[in-house]
């Protein structure tokens, strides 16, 4: 039997929205103590990685490890149309079959078919060295990307001793936001070797414009060319991962 219940949906919700901007096909992950999903972009450049301990719902019950594949964007639609205080019950009826079932002023039951997919096939996670490693306030976060993307369609991350620089240029100009390790909004800025790292700011305004709300602060881990990790923790009963690839 796999079952989970919610009795506010809102904190879950936010957990999915942030990964629905960017993947489609998802596979989930049933465990005894844990739910977890992951998911890749189209493109092979972005993964997601959740993982929520049984305690992060008011109802869990999982007694055997079961995996499957979801259509993302149609669990994400469903779910848009609950209000935050709606309850939220999960039942895999059989390997093929997702019951949702969203419960307030009165019931709904939809019943999803899973997809198949190669349960030989994994995700890997990379494994990236702290080269970098920064603590910082999740807003604060949110906030550089938006700027640096008003000019460029880069994001480019600049380590020197006890400061980090978040830089892009475009055609009509370029834009430095520059972060010592005593600013008030860093809790850790650790720098192991000079870093400079490109991303696209597209993928990582998707990534972070419903992440950030999950969590205060967010984890950034990378090294010399290489993806770009970044790490949520949801109400510590749970771990939200970004990897984004560098060019």
């Amino acid at each position: 039997m796999i079952h989970f219940k919610l009795v506010e949906i809102g904190s879950f919700k936010k957990v999915l929205s942030s990964a629905s901007t960017l993947f489609k096909e998802a596979r989930i992950y049933f465990k005894p103590e844990l739910f977890c999903f992951s998911a890749l972009d189209d493109s092979i450049s972005a993964l997601v990685y959740c993982q929520l301990s049984s305690h992060f719902f008011d109802e869990y019950t999982c007694d055997e490890d079961k995996e499957i594949c979801v259509f993302l964007p149609q669990i994400i639609n469903i779910l848009q149309s609950a209000e935050k205080k709606d309850s939220l019950e999960l039942n895999l009826l059989n390997d093929k079959i997702l019951e949702l079932q969203i419960e307030n002023d009165y019931k709904r039951d939809f019943k999803l078919v899973t997809l198949n997919f190669d349960p030989d096939s994994k995700i890997p996670l990379p494994n990236i060295e702290k080269d970098l490693h920064l603590i910082i306030n999740s807003n604060v976060f949110n906030n550089i990307i938006n700027d640096i993307s008003k000019i460029s369609e880069d994001f480019e991350i600049i380590s020197q001793k006890d400061e980090i620089i978040f830089s892009g240029s475009g055609v009509y100009g370029e834009v430095k936001i520059s972060l010592k390790e005593k600013n008030p909004m860093i809790e850790l800025l650790k720098i192991r070797s000079k870093i400079e790292n490109k991303y696209d700011v597209l993928f990582l305004q998707k990534i972070v414009k419903e992440s950030w709300e999950c969590s205060n602060l967010c984890e950034i881990i990378t090294q010399l060319e290489s993806p770009i990790k970044i790490i949520f923790n949801i109400e510590d009963k749970g771990v939200l991962t970004f990897y984004l690839s560098s060019y």
